[in-house]
């Protein structure tokens, strides 16, 4: 019987022998391959201006929408931060009692738009699940 020491490198190894290590993978966030601490210094260093605004295109787009709903929800409330008379305090003053008539409208009307809206939304998802049925796994 041979020494199992003695076998090839790219042997598969035998019962009872350990197994190499395998090395674990990069958890989320983590750079692959990992950058060796002397690699470092040869990467090149980023602006402050690309750390503070390089975002991607996606990034510019999630920041314009929620510029554009904050907008909305501002004018909704009547704010108006270019008034001469503006005031942080009274703004938020105004938005918690926007806020607070719009639950109230919500509880004494909500089923009318819910109503009105699902008699227009649920026949539409009907229509849309029968014909992705063909693409879906």
């Amino acid at each position: 019987m041979r020494d199992p020491a003695l076998a090839p490198a790219d042997a598969p190894p035998r019962a009872g022998q350990d197994l190499p290590a395998i090395e674990a993978r990069p958890s989320r966030g983590e750079v692959w391959p990992p950058v060796l601490e002397e690699e470092e210094d040869h990467l090149p260093k980023r602006s402050l201006g690309s750390k503070l605004f390089g975002i991607g295109v996606w990034g510019w787009v999630k920041l314009a929408a929620l510029s554009v709903f904050v907008g909305v929800v501002f004018q909704l409330a009547g704010v108006n931060p270019l008034a001469a008379d503006f005031t942080i305090a009274d703004a938020l003053g105004d938005l918690a009692q926007s806020l607070a008539d719009l639950a109230g409208w919500s509880l004494a009307n909500g089923w009318h738009p819910a109503i009105t809206g699902a008699l227009i939304v649920v026949p539409l998802w009907i229509v849309w699940r029968l014909v992705s049925v063909p693409f879906r796994r």
